[in-house]
């Protein structure tokens, strides 16, 4: 059990655990990437993350099929090494690798969870106010007040709920790209316009 087939069984799970991880950030960072620019998912690995955080359902069978593909691997991996037989000889060990791999899937279905919570929050806050816009603008300047110190999730939620295509997600958006408008403007702005006395509204940088 603990010779070199082992070594290469737990190889070959850190391996398919390490695609795994790298798809998941690939698409995360794609995925920030087209919310931000206020755009619908335009890639594979972007499509992917939007589906797998779409829903918990969702991160639960990506977690499922993580695994699937993890035993099958070991599965090829003996085939080609001992014969399938083996399989059940080194059953012990393929139990201990998918569980020490189910903890990386749930912590992702934790932060899935956690996520489309913070959603919910947002949307039934918009949800009972008369004026949304209004309202979305009160939220995105009070996580502007945190600073650094605020829960990026809020955030991540926000730019999720901009696109929605019913009033919540277009008040969200207006306000969004109102906010990155003000942040992109040049920070001797301020200073100018004071100067100058021209009129101008310049906002806090996003951080």
């Amino acid at each position: 059990m603990f010779g070199m087939t082992s070594f290469f069984i737990i190889i070959t799970a850190l391996f398919v655990q390490m695609v795994w991880l790298w798809t998941t950030r690939k698409g995360r960072k794609e995925y920030i990437a087209d919310l931000t620019s206020f755009r619908s998912p335009s890639g594979r690995f972007s499509r992917y993350y939007q589906w797998t955080i779409s829903k918990l359902g969702n991160a639960l069978a990506d977690a499922v099929i993580f695994e699937i593909i993890l035993v099958i691997a070991i599965a090829f991996l003996l085939y080609f090494t001992e014969g399938i037989s083996a399989f059940w000889n080194y059953l012990p060990i393929i139990i201990f690798v998918v569980i020490l791999s189910s903890l990386s899937s749930l912590q992702v279905t934790y932060r899935v969870r956690k996520l489309l919570a913070k959603e919910n929050q947002i949307v039934d806050k918009m949800e009972s106010a008369e004026h949304k816009i209004d309202k979305a603008r009160e939220i995105i300047d009070g996580l502007k007040g945190e600073g650094p110190e605020g829960d990026g999730r809020d955030w991540f939620a926000l730019y999720k709920i901009s696109q929605r295509a019913d009033p919540i997600g277009y008040s969200v958006r207006d306000v969004l790209m109102e906010m990155q408008k003000e942040a992109a403007q040049p920070s001797g702005a301020v200073y100018q316009s004071t100067q100058d006395t021209t009129p101008g509204d310049v906002g806090p940088d996003i951080q």
